[in-house]
C-alpha cells in the first residue's frame, strides 16, 4: 500500500510541476503537501490498489490551484513575521526615532534574507520557498545517525526473546497475528520519511540577522536606503563593489582585485 500511495505522489508531483505548472509557471508546495488535503488522500484511498494516472489530477486543476494559492499565503505570512518578530527584538528597549517608513511588502525588499538550518549562505524570497534543504525529512537524518544503537537494540532484544523462560533454544516461534494496514496508517509511515517543504511554522526557516545587517550595509553603499529598494532595484542598478581589504593585501605582488556583484558581496 505505501508504494502505491508513493507512486501517486509521484505522479502527483508531475501533474503540478507540468500540466498545472502551464502557461503560467508557478511557486508550488512540496508534493506531500498537496497530497495530505483530504481529497486528494481520499482520491488515493478510493483507487486503491490501482495506482492513479497522471491524467486523473485534472479533475482536480481548481481544487489544486486554490491548495497553491493558499499554501502561498500561508507561508508569506509566516516569513512576514519571522522579519517582524526580529524587528521586534532588535527595537526593545530603544525608543522611537521619527516615524518609520512602511513598507508594502517586506519579503520584496533586497535586505530581506533567510536561513535554513543545514545552509550557511543567506537565501533570498521566493527562493527560500522552493529551497531543496526543505524537501529533507529530519527523520531520515535521525534514523542514519541512529542506525547503529537501533542495531544493537535490536539485538539485544531478539537475544533476550531467545533467552526467555517460555522459549526454549531453536524451537520454532508461534507465528504473529497479522495487523491491518490502513490508508491512515500507511500514509503517517510515508510522511516519517518525507518532508512536506516550506510551509507556515516550519521552525528549519529563520530570519537571516547577520545576512541582513551585512545587506543593508551595502546597499547604503550603493546609495540606496535598506528600508525601501527592493530586489528588482538592486538588480537594476547592477552596481560592481571592490574588497578593499584583497586590495590591499595583494599590494607587492601581482595587483589583484576583488570585483563582486551586491549579491556576492552579501554571501
Amino acid at each position: 500500500m505505501k508504494r502505491v500511495l508513493s507512486n501517486d505522489v509521484h505522479c502527483l508531483s508531475r501533474f503540478i510541476q507540468g500540466p498545472l505548472n502551464s502557461p503560467n509557471p508557478l511557486i508550488v508546495p512540496a508534493a506531500y503537501y498537496v497530497a495530505s488535503c483530504e481529497t486528494i488522500l481520499s482520491f488515493f484511498q478510493s483507487n486503491l490498489p490501482r495506482s492513479v494516472p497522471v491524467a486523473d489530477f485534472e479533475q482536480f486543476r481548481p481544487l489544486l490551484l486554490e491548495i497553491v494559492d493558499t499554501w502561498r499565503k500561508e507561508a508569506d505570512e509566516y516569513l512576514v513575521n519571522l522579519i517582524l518578530q526580529s524587528s521586534s527584538k532588535k527595537r526593545k528597549g530603544r525608543p522611537n526615532k521619527g516615524k518609520e517608513t512602511a513598507v508594502a511588502n517586506p519579503l520584496e525588499l533586497a535586505a530581506t534574507l533567510f536561513k535554513c538550518h543545514w545552509c550557511t549562505e543567506p537565501i533570498t524570497y521566493p527562493r527560500i520557498l522552493a529551497h531543496r534543504c526543505l524537501l529533507r525529512s529530519t527523520k531520515d537524518d535521525e534514523a542514519q545517525e541512529n542506525k547503529g544503537m537501533n542495531d544493537q537494540e535490536d539485538e539485544a532484544c531478539a537475544t533476550d526473546d531467545e533467552d526467555s523462560e517460555d522459549t526454549k533454544p531453536g524451537a520454532p516461534r508461534e507465528p504473529r497475528a497479522p495487523q491491518e494496514i490502513t490508508v491512515n496508517a500507511a500514509w503517517a509511515s510515508l510522511l516519517e520519511t518525507q518532508s512536506t517543504g516550506m510551509k507556515a511554522g516550519n521552525t528549519y526557516v529563520t530570519f537571516d540577522e547577520e545576512a541582513h545587517s551585512v545587506a543593508c550595509n551595502i546597499i547604503q553603499i550603493c546609495g540606496e536606503d535598506p528600508g525601501t529598494v527592493t530586489q528588482t532595484k538592486m538588480h537594476e542598478k547592477n552596481a560592481r563593489l571592490e574588497c578593499l581589504r584583497c586590495s590591499r593585501a595583494s599590494q607587492g605582488r601581482a595587483r589583484s582585485r576583488l570585483v563582486m556583484n551586491w549579491t556576492m558581496a552579501v554571501s
